[in-house]
């Protein structure tokens, strides 16, 4: 990771941030997501890349036909499910302001600093909806069993404070 701290005029900010470079992730809950219609699939979400899906007319696509038919087709665990593990999470944002001593002496006061501050606010990553930080198991082949993407993804927090020094 990486971080920074920069003050101007009273106001300060500071970020943390984590990244990864290189690797793949088997993206399981995508491969849900793009079911041939048939068997376990039937009445289930698709994921929008379907609409790329091979047709007479759309020959060059990575998508296989729509084959409800087919069992293997694009519920099969193959490598187009394989995704880069990159990604870029700011963990940390804080924007403070300290207002000058020469404000707060007559009021007795020695310090006075307001400021926001927020957690996991941000991650930029290969597919919308995947969080590389996880664990996402192998989609509907391993249903059921605790590795199939059912997580909840790192809690977005956002405080306000005051520090206040007599």
């Amino acid at each position: 990771g990486f971080g920074t701290t920069l003050k101007l005029y009273g106001f300060d900010l500071s970020a943390q941030f984590s990244y990864q470079l290189g690797g793949k992730m088997y993206d399981g809950m995508y491969q849900t997501f793009m079911h041939n219609g048939g068997g376990q699939g039937t009445g289930q979400n698709w994921h929008k890349d379907i609409l790329n899906a091979w047709t007479p007319e759309n020959k060059n696509t990575d998508v296989p036909r729509l084959n409800p038919a087919d069992n293997i087709g694009s519920q099969a665990s193959i490598d187009r499910f394989y995704t880069s593990s990159d990604y870029l999470c700011l963990n940390n944002l804080t924007i403070g302001y300290t207002f000058p001593k020469h404000w707060l002496v007559p009021a007795g006061i020695s310090g006075l600093r307001v400021y926001v501050a927020g957690e996991n606010l941000a991650i930029l990553t290969a597919r919308k909806g995947l969080d590389p930080r996880f664990s996402m198991g192998i989609g509907s082949m391993t249903y059921g069993s605790g590795a199939s993407g059912n997580y909840y993804s790192a809690m977005r927090t956002i405080t306000a404070g005051i520090t206040l020094t007599f």
